[in-house]
């Protein structure tokens, strides 16, 4: 069976299809087999990392939960973690995860997989800021529409109910964001039929200081946004504090 080095010299044009085939079918691969692997191959280039390594996990880190990538579906397909947790994408086969933001950038393409054979490949990712980060497979382009998922991070409030005037920390990430990214934090106050209104845009900071001046339930979300182009995940879920 060629190994990845091969097969990376195939996909950057080192290697021509003739000779890919030929040893495909040297290993046992049928023929048929072996014109649709190296089709899909040199679709499109090989994949590389993209994501800002600020959000990659130290070597070494736990994770607190985990993607399996088998078949055409993602498991679970939505998770809950905190703040700064580490989620590994765990591939049996030929995916890829990526959201708009390319906070999540990973792609795999094991080699050719035979009868009852498996292959692992593993894509760990920190998640250090509050946002519900909307994922998809993108391997081959557009034909694995049902293969989504959700990685959602509520921010943080401490306490939940204190004497209006008091303070409330609330904390939307562990780290200041990566260059070229900002967060985004919207509040909800009491009677106010406004809705959603920015209370901090575009900040580098992780976390502030709310003291409510009248009683009643406060709303915060946040999220990721990246100043390129403007794309960001969606918002985190809603936090609720309480001032008396």
């Amino acid at each position: 069976m060629p190994d990845r080095e091969f097969l990376k010299a195939y996909q950057n044009g080192q290697v021509s299809r003739r000779t890919f085939i030929r040893r495909l079918l040297a290993s046992g691969v049928s023929l048929g087999a072996a014109l649709t692997y190296a089709d899909l191959l040199w679709a499109e280039p090989a994949w590389a990392e993209s994501a800002p390594e600020d959000f990659y996990c130290p070597p070494g880190t736990p994770p607190t939960a985990i993607v399996h990538v088998t078949d055409f579906a993602f498991t679970p397909a939505a998770i809950q973690v905190p703040i700064g947790a580490c989620v590994q994408f765990h591939f049996f086969t030929t995916h890829s995860a990526r959201d708009s933001t390319e906070l999540i950038s990973s792609g795999f393409r094991p080699p050719y997989l035979g009868p009852g054979q498996e292959s692992f490949d593993d894509y760990f990712r920190r998640f250090t800021a509050a946002g519900t980060f909307h994922f998809l497979c993108e391997h081959p382009p557009g034909t694995h529409p049902s293969m989504i998922g959700d990685i959602i991070v509520p921010l943080g409030a401490s306490p939940l109910k204190a004497k209006a005037g008091k303070r409330f920390t609330i904390q939307w990430a562990s780290d200041p964001p990566p260059s070229g990214f900002v967060f985004d934090v919207q509040i909800n106050r009491p009677g106010d039929h406004r809705g959603w209104l920015d209370w901090r845009e575009g900040t580098a900071f992780t976390s502030a200081i709310l003291r409510p001046k009248a009683e009643g339930r406060y709303r915060l979300r946040s999220r990721v946004r990246r100043l390129a182009d403007g794309a960001a995940s969606d918002w985190s879920p809603t936090a609720r504090i309480r001032a008396t």
